[in-house]
C-alpha cells in the first residue's frame, strides 16, 4: 500500500462537511460555513449532519453513509469534520475504502476524528489533517496563527518545516535524542482505543504526536502503557506531546506528572521525547498532518514536517513508503 496524498486545495474549491461522531450546534455550523463561504469556498453540507441519535449525529448507517458521499462525488474537493465528540469508531467497518483509496481527498479533523484518520491512513494510505473543525474554531473566530498555520498547510505543496512554538518559548525535553519517521498521531485516548486492531497504521518507523483532554495524569499513564506493550511501539522513533487540557487533580504531589510519566514509559526505548507542541483542543495550535515524513530534535528542540502533505492536482499518488 502506498501513501496517497489529496490534491492541495484550490481557492473556490467546494468543501463537503460531515459530522461523523456527535452532532454540531446548528448556529455554530452556520458560523462555520459562512466563514468558509465568505472565503472564497463553495461548501455542501451532509445530509444528516444535523440528525440526532442519542449522543451521534445520526445512526451509525447514515453517518457513514455521508463520508462514504462525500468521498465517491466527484464535484466535492475536501471534506471537514463538524465537531468531534464521540462515535466515530463505530464507522470503521461501514466505510467503502476502495472508493477512498480511488478519491484521496483531504480529510480535516480532530478530537473523536482520530480514530477515523488513522483507520484511512492503514486501510488506504491516505494523509489527512488533524486541525480546526468547521463548528468549532470557524465557528468561533480562529486565532490568526493557527488559521495561518491551517490554509498553509493544505493549501501549499511545499513542507512546512519547523513548527516553531507560537510563544517564542522552547519546546519542553523529558528525553534527548533525534528521530525520524512517518508523523501518526492525534488524541491519546482514541490512539490507544485503536491499538490492536486492523485499523492501526504500521509504518516501518513513526513519530507519535500526542494530545488529549480530560484526561488525568493516573488516564494518561494508562493510554502510554498500552503504547508501550503494542506492536507500533518498537518502531517508533520519538513521541512529541501537544496539551493536556483539564487534565488537573486536587492532590497533584499524589500523582506522577506527565514528564514523569513520559519518561517512565520510554526511556528505555532511547528515542526522543519533547513535549509544549501548540496543538490540541486549545484555541492556539498546528495543523498536524498524518502520513508525512516528520524529524523530531532534542538538541534544536524542534519538530519539522520534511515534505509538503498536498500534492499539485496534475502530479500524481506517490509511493513514499509502505504502510503495512
Amino acid at each position: 500500500m502506498t501513501i496517497q496524498k489529496p490534491a492541495m486545495l484550490r481557492p473556490g474549491a467546494t468543501i463537503g462537511v460531515v459530522a461523523p461522531s456527535s452532532p454540531p450546534d446548528e448556529n455554530r455550523l452556520h458560523e462555520g460555513v459562512l466563514y468558509l463561504e465568505k472565503l472564497g469556498y463553495r461548501v455542501v453540507v451532509g445530509n444528516y449532519v444535523t440528525r440526532r441519535y442519542g449522543h451521534l449525529a445520526g445512526s451509525d448507517a447514515e453517518r457513514a453513509a455521508d463520508l462514504n458521499e462525500m468521498f465517491a462525488r466527484p464535484d466535492i474537493d475536501a471534506i471537514f469534520c463538524a465537531r468531534g465528540g464521540y462515535g466515530v469508531s463505530r464507522l470503521l467497518d461501514r466505510l467503502d475504502y476502495d472508493t477512498i483509496l480511488r478519491n484521496p481527498k483531504i480529510l480535516v479533523g480532530y478530537s473523536d476524528t482520530t480514530a477515523l484518520q488513522l483507520a484511512l491512513f492503514s486501510r488506504t494510505g491516505l494523509v489527512s489533517f488533524s486541525g480546526p473543525m468547521v463548528a468549532v474554531e470557524f465557528a468561533g473566530g480562529i486565532l490568526p496563527q493557527t488559521e495561518e498555520a491551517f490554509w498553509r498547510m493544505i493549501t501549499e505543496p511545499e513542507p512546512f518545516g519547523v513548527l516553531a512554538p507560537f510563544s517564542g518559548r522552547s519546546l519542553g525535553v523529558v528525553q534527548e535524542g533525534q528521530g525520524e519517521g512517518t508523523l501518526i498521531g492525534g488524541c491519546l485516548s482514541l490512539v490507544a482505543n485503536l491499538l490492536g486492531t486492523d485499523f492501526f497504521p504500521a509504518p516501518a518507523e513513526a513519530v507519535l504526536f500526542i494530545e488529549d483532554i480530560g484526561e488525568k495524569p493516573m488516564h494518561i499513564d494508562r493510554h502510554l502503557a498500552n503504547v508501550r506493550h503494542s506492536a507500533i511501539f518498537q518502531k517508533l522513533r520519538g513521541v512529541i506531546t501537544g496539551e493536556f487540557l483539564e487534565s488537573e487533580v486536587e492532590n497533584p504531589d499524589s500523582v506522577l506528572d506527565l514528564d514523569e510519566i513520559l519518561k517512565d514509559h520510554f526511556e528505555r526505548a532511547g528515542i526522543p521525547v519533547l513535549t509544549g507542541l501548540d496543538y490540541g483542543h486549545g484555541d492556539l495550535k498546528y495543523t498536524l498532518p498524518i502520513g508525512v515524513r516528520a524529524r523530531l530534535s532534542s538538541s534544536a528542540r524542534e519538530l519539522r514536517i520534511l515534505e509538503a502533505a498536498v500534492r499539485r492536482p496534475d502530479s500524481t499518488t506517490i509511493a513514499i513508503e509502505s504502510v503495512s
